[in-house]
Order: structure tokens, then C-alpha cells, then sequence
């Protein structure tokens, strides 16, 4: 477990992980090393700074010759970093373009496209795909920035960008399918007949190969969530894929999806002001557990104080990850584990004043401080997951 882990915005140390992680000259090793790797790769992978992820990916590739199960992510993890530096090449000048011309159409088209499928920034990237000159992106984007309510609406739009992904390769491919599946999974709930059974499966995309661990697909929550009718306190709005709490004590968000005995739930989120904490809410059976990120620059397990360090930088993406088992749960933040704990008694405690409606859903919320949450996924590990009808 960390005793320390700060915050302090200045970014992952891969010169560190390169000497003290990875190793690639010694025998010691492990699969771990490779995962840890992976994942600090996937931190990486918008930095645009391609000499260290060629040269963390380089280290990675020596060591995972000799394991098997992971070669084949770390040749795709390698790559995902050649398309996306390839890709970043290709729009440079389409980005000078627009300094001068902000409503060129091919600009638009290049550096749209590559937020949206590169950078998965569709905030940024869609209004420039409604402006470019290719006919189906342009009618995708514009359909999406509609922002529909109804769930045949909502449909349509994701069946765009699903047939769309069949004429997209690679990273790209892959968060188009993603686009499509928080469409989907959004409109599943209120849908019925074949139609409902047709976005019930394609609102869970395969992850990407080159992510290690879990059986492989992660669910969208985010599009599940309604603030007219999943708000426990607080103000909340959802606009362009993005879940924004406002500035009350204990905005509370829950989650219309039963989970399963064991997952993975994974957020990202950035707290956009003030100086209190970020909620994450899990549970396991008939019980909740809030874990607590940046109360007085600490973590909080159910009000219990952590003797671990979080100063949260406002304004940076951070993943938070709670990782639920039979006999223990782990606690991450940006691939880090902060906390393992198995006590049942430290884990769930009834009567918290900062619970849910209902204590065996999921959530999301903060204290005095507007954060934005741009993902709310998880992955089923043991069991089936549910997701619940509008309430």
C-alpha cells in the first residue's frame, strides 16, 4: 500500500518506472511489470511525447518476449503509439490552418476527426466535424450534437456511428465503436422488442487489446445516467458525454445499474474548482462503501481517514479505479494502489449522512468542489451485472 501518494501535477515519472519497474535487463521479471507498464503506457498516450513511450514501449517489448499472454497487448499497445504519432504528424498543419481560417472545411475535417478518434475529446471534436466537407461525419456529428432525449432518437445516432466504424481502422475504429456504445447504452433502458436487445449487446464494446486485464469489455454507465432522475443532491448536467456536479455539499449521483458480485469501476474525472473531495460510490451486495478523494489533500474510506496523501490538481484528468472481490477490495488512482482492504467492518458501514438512496448501487459525487466526470465504466469479473428502468 502507498503511504505517500502525491498528486502534485507534474506527471507520471518514466525515467523512475524505466529504472526501478521495468528492468528489461534482469531477471526478476513479471507479469506485474508488463501490466504496470501497459497501463502507464494508456497514461501516456495523448502526451505527444513519443520518445518516452518508444522508449517505455521498447522495455516493454524485451521483457514481455519471454511472457506469452502478454506479447501480443504490447505489440499493440506499440503499435497504437506509431498510428497516433502518425496521425498527430497529419494534422499539424490543418491545426495552423484554422489559426487563420477557423471555419475551413478540411481543417475542420482533419483536426475533428482526429480529437473525436485520436484523442476521444468529442466536446472539442464534433462542432468541427459539423463543419467539414465529408457528408457522413458531417451528418453524424451534427445528429450527435443534438443531443437527444428519446430513446428511438437516441438509437439512430448510434447506429450512425456504429455503420461509420466499418470504414475506420484501428484506434480510430475502436472509439467510434465506443461513441456508438455510450449511445446505445443510453438508449437501451427505454427501449423494447429487437431494438432493445440489438443495444443491450452493442452497448458493451470490446476494450482495446493493448489494455491488460478482466474478460475484455467494459460497460458505460455515463450513458445510462439521467440528472432529472438520478440525482440524490445537488445540481448536476449532462452535456456533450460529460456529468458535472455543482458546488453543494454532497452532490450525489446514483447509478441505474445493479452490479455484480465481482467488477472493476473505473472514472475518470477532473475537479474543475474548489478545494474538497471527489465521491466515488461502490458496493457489494446490500452494502455501500464512499470512497473519498482529496478531503483535506487525504483519502477517506467511509469517513475513516487514510493516513495516504491526494493532492488533487484542479483542472487534470485523473482515473480512479475500485476493483470489488469476494474477499477484498483494491483502491487505484491513476493505476496506482492506494489502499487494499479486507476488513469487512472498515469496508461497509450503514447510516453515512453522504450515502446513496440506495445502498446497493453505484456513484458518483463531490463536496463544495464542480468536477466533471468524462467516463463511468465497469467491468463485470464474477456474475452479471443489471441495468435498472428510469425511476
Amino acid at each position: 500500500m502507498s503511504r505517500g501518494f502525491d498528486v502534485d501535477g507534474t506527471g507520471v515519472k518514466v525515467d523512475a518506472s524505466l529504472k526501478a519497474a521495468i528492468k528489461p535487463d534482469t531477471s526478476s521479471l513479471t507479469a506485474e511489470n508488463v501490466e504496470a507498464g501497459l497501463a502507464l503506457l494508456g497514461q501516456l498516450e495523448s502526451s505527444e511525447d513519443f520518445d518516452i513511450q518508444n522508449r517505455l514501449g521498447a522495455a516493454l517489448q524485451k521483457t514481455a518476449a519471454a511472457l506469452p499472454a502478454l506479447r501480443a497487448a504490447v505489440q499493440t499497445r506499440m503499435r497504437d503509439v506509431a498510428e497516433f504519432r502518425a496521425a498527430h504528424d497529419r494534422v499539424a498543419p490543418f491545426l495552423e490552418k484554422l489559426k487563420s481560417a477557423p471555419d475551413d472545411p478540411a481543417a475542420n475535417l482533419s483536426v475533428g476527426s482526429f480529437a473525436c478518434f485520436y484523442q476521444r475529446d468529442w466536446e472539442k471534436g464534433l462542432p468541427m466535424l459539423a463543419k467539414s466537407t465529408d457528408a457522413k461525419l458531417k451528418a453524424a456529428a451534427v445528429a450527435d450534437l443534438a443531443a437527444p432525449t428519446n430513446a428511438e432518437q437516441q438509437f439512430v445516432v448510434a447506429g450512425i456511428w456504429w455503420d461509420l466504424a466499418k470504414s475506420v481502422n484501428g484506434l480510430g475504429k475502436t472509439h467510434v465503436l465506443e461513441r456508438a456504445g455510450n449511445w446505445y447504452s443510453q438508449a437501451a433502458p427505454n427501449l423494447s422488442g429487437l431494438n432493445k436487445a440489438l443495444a443491450e449487446k452493442r452497448s458493451v464494446v470490446p476494450d482495446h487489446p493493448g489494455i491488460a486485464g478482466g474478460n475484455g469489455s467494459w460497460i458505460n454507465l455515463l450513458a445510462m445516467i439521467n440528472p432529472a432522475k438520478n440525482t440524490r443532491a445537488g445540481k448536476w448536467k449532462l452535456e456533450n458525454g460529460i456529468l458535472t456536479s455543482d458546488n453543494q455539499n454532497g452532490a450525489r449521483m446514483w447509478i441505474p445499474y445493479l452490479p455484480p458480485e465481482e467488477y472493476d469501476f473505473r472514472i475518470v474525472l477532473s475537479r474543475s474548482d474548489g478545494d474538497s473531495a471527489v465521491l466515488q460510490f461502490a458496493a457489494r451486495g446490500e452494502h455501500e462503501m464512499i470512497w473519498c478523494m482529496g478531503y483535506n489533500k487525504i483519502f477517506v474510506l467511509n469517513e475513516k481517514h487514510q493516513d495516504i496523501k491526494c493532492e488533487l490538481v484542479n483542472g487534470r484528468k485523473y482515473k480512479s479505479v475500485i476493483k470489488v472481490r469476494k474477499d477484498s477490495v483494491q483502491f487505484f488512482l491513476d493505476d496506482q494502489k492506494i489502499l487494499e482492504e479486507k476488513d469487512e467492518e472498515k469496508l461497509f458501514q450503514r447510516g453515512l449522512w453522504n450515502s446513496l438512496s440506495d445502498e446497493k448501487l453505484l456513484g458518483v459525487g463531490s463536496f463544495f468542489s464542480p468536477t466533471a466526470f468524462y467516463s463511468i465504466e465497469i467491468q463485470e469479473v464474477t456474475g452479471k451485472g443489471k441495468a435498472l428502468a428510469a425511476k
